[in-house]
C-alpha cells in the first residue's frame, strides 16, 4: 500500500535521477559487461547509452558478503591513452564522485547495489 510506505522507498521513488534514467527517451538498453568475470562473476556491472551524452551504470553485489565492484572502461574501447575518462555522479545522493580515466570501482554491501550516472570528459 503506497500510503504506508517509509522515507527511504518514497526518496527512491521520487528520485529525479532515477526516474530520468528509467524514462530515457532513446529508451536503448543496457549492456552487461563482462571484464575479469572470474573475480567478479556475482556482481553484474551493466552500461546503459541515455540521451543527451550522458550514461547510466549499474553496479551490483548480489553475494552474502561486502565487496568490490568494479567497471573497467577499457571494455567499453576507452582506455588511458584515449585521453578519455568519466565524470561519474551516484544517480541515489547526487553526490558527484570525481573524473576516472581507467576503472570505476566501489565497495557494496551484500545484496546491494549502486547506480550512477557519467559524462565523458577529455582527461
Amino acid at each position: 500500500d503506497i500510503r504506508n510506505l517509509d522515507e527511504e522507498t518514497i526518496a527512491l521513488i521520487k528520485n529525479e535521477t532515477l526516474i530520468r534514467i528509467n524514462q530515457d527517451p532513446d529508451y536503448r538498453a543496457p549492456i552487461r559487461l563482462q571484464a575479469i568475470k572470474i573475480c567478479f562473476e556475482d556482481k553484474p556491472v551493466y552500461f546503459r547509452v541515455l540521451s543527451d551524452n550522458e550514461y547510466a551504470i549499474g553496479l551490483f553485489n548480489t553475494t552474502d558478503d561486502d565487496g568490490v565492484v568494479a567497471l573497467f572502461f577499457a571494455e567499453l574501447g576507452i582506455t588511458p591513452e584515449s585521453g578519455y575518462g568519466f565524470e561519474i555522479t551516484d544517480a541515489f545522493t547526487g553526490e558527484n564522485l570525481g573524473e576516472y580515466d581507467e576503472f570505476f570501482l566501489r565497495e557494496l554491501e551484500a545484496r546491494s547495489c549502486g547506480v550512477y550516472t557519467a559524462r565523458l570528459v577529455k582527461k
